[in-house]
């Protein structure tokens, strides 16, 4: 219980700490961004998750890990952010055509492609 009281209290300070910080991350090798996803905003189902430098390393600290080439990696993640957006009819060709645009960018600037996964649909 008090490890859990701990954790909870560094991830608040850390939160609070992250607002005070002003690191730009777009500057960093490795950045991608992913373009605009506003038109998926609207679904009914939407999830956001942030991961910061900070919170990454302190998870990187928790972590059990002993070997030191995992933990530098760790330890050098910048951001890690994802959005989930509900898959609709609607909007489902837009998508498509929004992934397929961002292969094309990542491809065309080396990087490489560690999965790809394509199954059909009923």
């Amino acid at each position: 219980m008090n490890k859990l009281k701990i954790i909870i209290a560094t991830v608040t300070f850390l939160s609070i700490s992250v607002l005070a910080q002003s690191t730009d991350v777009t500057k960093e090798p490795g950045y991608v961004d992913f373009g605009d996803f506003t038109a998926f905003e609207n679904s009914t189902k939407v999830t956001e998750v942030i991961l910061d430098e900070d919170l990454l390393s302190v998870l990187a600290t928790m972590s059990d890990v002993d070997d030191p080439n995992i933990m530098s990696i760790l330890n050098g993640i910048k951001l890690v952010k994802a959005n989930v957006y509900e898959i609709s009819d609607d909007n489902k060709d837009q998508l498509k055509k929004r992934i397929n645009e961002i292969d094309t960018k990542l491809s065309n600037t080396k990087w490489k492609r560690i999965v790809k996964q394509k199954a059909k649909t009923k």
